[in-house]
């Protein structure tokens, strides 16, 4: 996923013009926009395949799942990311920087690790993540208290 290389310009244009506070908040909306569009495409995929919001994870290369950023160099030759305007940097981290690539494992029993204790959770409750999708910080929820705020639509 990315937000495109239009953040980048507008971030460095507002750098240019001194605005940098701007540039700031612009950079950590196009983050954001990306690592939204992820969450939402991985959901997605949860409820085509039938199963529970909280089974899968997202893997991004760089994080403790995955250390090695070299391995960006077959995800690009297997996607063609160049084609959506992916590049690699000379340390392969993924520009523009506003995005993400992961692989996602739908195993029940995929989790995150190496994060706190760097070992595997011995039960399955140890391995419950933070959800976004059916918490307040879901954006169903959000934009339903709104005033004047319409329901969104069931799945989107």
């Amino acid at each position: 996923m990315t937000a495109g290389d239009e953040v980048t310009e507008l971030m460095a244009k507002l750098e240019a013009d001194g605005e940098f506070a701007e540039q700031l908040f612009t950079h950590g909306l196009g983050v954001q926009t990306a690592e939204g569009m992820a969450e939402w495409l991985h959901s997605r995929v949860r409820e085509d395949l039938g199963i529970d919001r909280v089974q899968g994870r997202r893997y991004s290369w760089g994080y403790p799942a995955c250390p090695e950023q070299s391995e960006h160099e077959k995800v690009f030759r297997l996607l063609d990311a160049p084609a959506i305007g992916l590049r690699l940097s000379g340390g392969y981290a993924v520009e523009p920087e506003q995005s993400t690539i992961a692989i996602v494992a739908h195993h029940p029993q995929a989790v995150y690790f190496g994060m706190k204790s760097g070992f595997l959770p011995k039960t399955d409750r140890q391995a419950r993540d933070e959800l976004i999708a059916g918490t307040d910080r879901d954006p169903a929820n959000v934009a339903a208290a709104l005033p004047d705020a319409e329901p969104a639509e069931a799945g989107v």
